[in-house]
């Protein structure tokens, strides 16, 4: 489109101006093109740019699960002694208590708190199955004592 040199107004292509009524013949001046606005992407701010005064207090703090690590330590140990007499079954506790301590030793390296508290979970739930294959196991010990008793008494010196 051109605009009319007498009143500026736009002329719709035709040969007078339709504000103005004025021939616009020959005296047509070119309508620049459009300038394209810049959109400015604003700054990003990382951690190491940002001065400490402007911390906004969202981000995540690193945190500890010491006394879940603690908890599958002791586990772990408890298994380990009694995986002797317990006919192996306490190895699934020592495999749900080294998870566990895997787990509870990573929260403190997460990147969110969503990944502190899947870890810390995790580890809490492999105590509890740590624990529960400690019991199941202990439970066995138990048994095979009480069997021993039995049969040294019944059969005297031959026994298992």
């Amino acid at each position: 489109m051109s605009k009319c040199i007498f009143c500026g107004n736009e002329t719709g292509g035709t040969e007078f101006c339709q504000s103005c009524g004025a021939k616009v013949e020959g005296a047509l001046i070119a309508q620049e093109a459009p300038v394209e606005e810049q959109v400015e992407t604003p700054e990003v701010i990382t951690p190491e740019r940002m001065d400490p005064q402007d911390t906004p207090g969202n981000f995540y703090k690193p945190q500890a699960a010491t006394g879940i690590l603690a908890a599958n330590i002791v586990v772990l140990v408890l298994a380990v002694a009694l995986c002797v007499h317990t006919i192996g079954i306490t190895i699934l506790a020592m495999i749900f208590s080294i998870i566990g301590i895997i787990n509870a030793s990573k929260v403190k390296s997460a990147q969110s708190e969503f990944e502190a508290q899947h870890r810390k979970s995790t580890a809490t739930v492999m105590f509890i199955l740590g624990l529960v294959a400690l019991f199941i196991g202990f439970a066995v010990y138990l048994i095979l004592s009480l069997l021993r008793v039995v049969t040294k008494n019944i059969f005297g010196f031959f026994s298992f």
